[in-house]
Parts: C-alpha cells; sequence; structure tokens
C-alpha cells in the first residue's frame, strides 16, 4: 500500500502554514503597536505633568517679579515726589515738612 500526498494536500497544507505565520506575524506587529502606543501614552502624561510644573514655576515667577515691580516702582515714586517737591520754587526747602 502506498501512501501517497496529493499536490492539492500540499498546497492546503501550506497555506494554512501561510495563513498561521500571518497570523503569527499580525499578533507579533499588534503586541509590538500596544507596547509603542503605552509607551507613547507615557511620554505624553510626563510631558503634561511637566508642563503642569513649569507652569506653576512660571505663574509663582510672574507673580514675584510683579511684587517687586510694583514695590520699586512705589519706592520711585515716593523717593521722586519728595524729589519733586524739595526742588520746587514755591515751597522753601528749609521750612518743608517732607525734607526736613
Amino acid at each position: 500500500m502506498c501512501v501517497c500526498v496529493s499536490h492539492s494536500d500540499n498546497a492546503t497544507t501550506g497555506s494554512a502554514r501561510a495563513q498561521a505565520a500571518a497570523a503569527a506575524l499580525e499578533a507579533q506587529h499588534q503586541k509590538a503597536l500596544a507596547a509603542e502606543t503605552e509607551r507613547l501614552e507615557g511620554v505624553l502624561r510626563d510631558k503634561a505633568e511637566l508642563n503642569a510644573r513649569w507652569d506653576e514655576q512660571n505663574r509663582a515667577l510672574v507673580e514675584g517679579h510683579e511684587r517687586v515691580v510694583h514695590e520699586v516702582t512705589t519706592e520711585f515714586e515716593g523717593k521722586l515726589a519728595v524729589r519733586t517737591h524739595c526742588s520746587s520754587p514755591s515751597q522753601p526747602t528749609a521750612s518743608c515738612c517732607v525734607c526736613t
């Protein structure tokens, strides 16, 4: 008795192997894609956290800067008012209550 495999049986087996290989390759691709998507989402989360932290630091820096500018401006305006008052020809410097 001869056990022979026909040409159509070989083709079917080859096609099944090709489909299995394609399915395995697709599964591998999906796994790699999922891992890359997860990595990218992590990077985006890190970026958002970093941006939030930088925004808060920037906000604090701007508030501090505005506070100092306000203080210096107020001090300058006071000195300028005294100087303007004391140099006014209508006000004698010796009797000025601000200047003495």
